[in-house]
């Protein structure tokens, strides 16, 4: 996401709401994504990888599916950043790592 000045802040700013303690502002954080930020955009990409460590589960899991929808196809850091939580104890954290291995996966 970057706005018609270049800016990339924008997407910084956006990623950062996937860490709200609110999950409709989570929702709505990973919606503007999936509608606004270009597959491949590295900026967005490592601000999202940068959530899968935080401390709740439902961050991690949210910062999964951004990680599905702004990776490009076959893209290693981020099969790699998403297989790093496939032996997580939570089991809704391994799901959701799964399922964006496989939407990111190489064909």
């Amino acid at each position: 996401l970057v706005t018609p000045d270049g800016c990339k802040l924008a997407s910084v700013e956006v990623c950062a709401r996937l860490e709200s303690p609110w999950p409709g502002v989570r929702f709505v954080a990973l919606e503007a994504i999936k509608a606004l930020v270009p597959r491949g955009d590295k900026v967005a990409l490592a601000e999202v990888v940068n959530r899968l460590q935080h401390p709740l589960h439902a961050v991690r899991i949210i910062a999964l599916k951004a990680v599905a929808a702004v990776a490009k196809r076959g893209d290693k850091f981020a099969i790699a950043a998403a297989g790093n939580l496939l032996e997580h104890p939570d089991f809704d954290v391994r799901a959701a790592a799964a399922a964006a291995i496989e939407t990111i996966a190489p064909p």
